[in-house]
């Protein structure tokens, strides 16, 4: 496991500083990801509180990851169904033989 680490990440032009155990890179990507959400609601929006914005730019990054996983799991069970019609198409060829 990693040593905890401080790093501090700029957000909507505020600066916070995120301790974690995790690859500082990744911390700025993900706040880098965050202010570009943020910023792209206020782009939508006049004159609108921040904290208003984090929400709205929450539920917009909540939005996507659900239906990112509702794809995924729309996958999975096609990948499910193929493998149990491979399956049963191996049982017959080996039965065959």
């Amino acid at each position: 496991m990693d040593p905890v680490q401080a790093v501090t990440v700029k957000i909507f032009g505020e600066d916070y500083r995120i301790a974690g155990d995790g690859d500082p890179r990744r911390i700025h990507e993900l706040a880098h990801f965050v202010d570009e959400k943020m910023r792209a609601v206020k782009e939508r929006m006049v004159s609108v509180h921040p904290a208003k914005v984090a929400v709205l730019a929450s539920l917009n990054i909540a939005d996507e990851m659900f239906a990112q996983k509702l794809e995924t799991e729309r996958s999975l069970e096609e990948v499910k169904g193929e493998l149990a019609r491979c399956r049963a198409l191996l049982r017959s060829c080996l039965s065959e033989e």
